[in-house]
């Protein structure tokens, strides 16, 4: 009778050991359940393409390339890997047309700019009616995208795509943008009337922003930011030192590009973004994105290109900036994002301690001006 007791003990024990093994995995499973999905589509994406994620970390596209964005974006499918919950419109009594949804180009291990944009401008959206995603691309790293499955589950604004991130599929990921757009638009519950793109090394300040939607509602089909100026000359390889400047001669044969905004920040209307969606599916890729965007498929489309100077992407001296500006760019390091954002709330002044940081965003901006206006183009418009 004790045999069979203790006997019947062990089984239940082996019984709930097993158990205690099984629930263990599924919760580690459902806190990461993108990771095999993001393995499976990235050799999918390698044997559509040709392109392997090695390959990827050089700058430039190769004549092997498939240089129609259709081919990655797979227009008729959703091929979000992470989708962001939205905020809801609380506000469409009071602001019926100006949703904003604010797009953040974040590279997928840039765990600490994604915190540090939540936690300073990032944190000022839950007053107004504008909702913040940061779009990423795909990792082979296991480690990185456990992060990201968390990160997705704890703040609900990773939007994940089906692609290979990195500085050679930028374009793809603009592409991306424009797709999430449209299916917003055919979102009822949503009704986005205006898209600001940046990227995750900008300050955006969400009050200049809004104010300045009353002036961009008038101007359909336009884009709004720093207007790079006509008649840039395209730098083939080999004629400056920097790669990811040039433009081989079978991604772009034309000498001089359209005017472009830069693509540290953008502001355009949902009428001119679908547009822009359609036409990108048509036009030929090319490796900048801004070029690409707003110069390449901008000109397709006829939309319009306004230069607006509170969208400062060469960076700005922290002492030189005011509640009017809408954007500043080049903002590398969290503790200078947020003594912008302490200076812009009225919790620090700007005083003789900053000199540091004014001195190294001043010395940045110019060096980049520099290079810049011999490589890029006149900034005249």
């Amino acid at each position: 009778m004790f045999e069979k007791r203790r006997c019947r003990m062990n089984v239940i024990l082996v019984v709930l050991v097993v158990l205690c093994i099984v629930g263990y995995i599924f919760k580690l499973n459902s806190l990461t359940p993108s990771y095999y999905k993001v393995i499976r589509n990235v050799k999918l994406f390698e044997l559509r393409s040709g392109i392997s994620e090695d390959e990827h970390d050089d700058l430039l596209w190769l004549p092997s390339d498939n240089f129609n964005a259709s081919h990655y974006i797979h227009s008729d499918n959703n091929s979000m890997i992470h989708e962001p919950k939205l905020q809801k419109d609380a506000f469409a009594l009071s602001y019926p047309k100006t949703q904003i949804l604010i797009v953040c180009h974040s590279a997928p291990s840039n765990f600490v700019r994604r915190d540090t944009i939540r936690e300073t401008w990032g944190a000022k959206l839950d007053a107004l009616p504008m909702s913040l995603v940061f779009l990423i691309g795909k990792t082979r790293d296991m480690e990185v995208q456990k992060k990201i499955d968390f990160e997705s589950l704890m703040y609900k604004d990773i939007l994940q795509e089906d692609f290979l991130d990195s500085y050679r599929t930028l374009s793809i990921k603009s592409v991306f943008m424009l797709k999430y757009l449209n299916y917003l638009v055919d979102d009822l519950r949503f009704p986005v009337r205006f898209v600001l793109k940046l990227d995750d090394d900008s300050y955006l300040n969400p009050l200049a922003l809004f104010k300045f939607t009353s002036v961009a509602s008038i101007h359909p089909m336009t884009i709004f930011g720093k207007a790079l100026g006509p008649g840039s000359p395209v730098h083939r390889p080999g004629e400056i030192d920097e790669a990811k400047w040039t433009v081989p001669k079978y991604v772009y044969k034309e000498d001089i590009f359209p005017n472009a905004a830069s693509g540290s920040g953008y502001l355009f209307d949902v009428e001119a973004g679908m547009c822009l969606y359609r036409k990108s599916l048509e036009v030929p890729l090319i490796n900048l994105e801004d070029i690409f965007l707003t110069g390449l498929l901008r000109h397709k489309c006829g939309i319009h290109l306004r230069n607006n100077s509170k969208f400062h992407f060469l960076g700005l001296n922290v002492c030189q900036i005011r509640k009017t500006d809408i954007l500043i760019h080049r903002v590398k390091k969290p503790a200078h994002m947020y003594l912008i954002h302490e200076i812009l709330n009225g919790v620090s002044k700007c005083e003789a301690k900053e000199k540091g940081f004014q001195e190294d965003n001043i010395s940045d901006a110019t060096a980049d001006a520099d290079e810049k206006s011999d490589v890029l183009m006149s900034f005249k418009i």
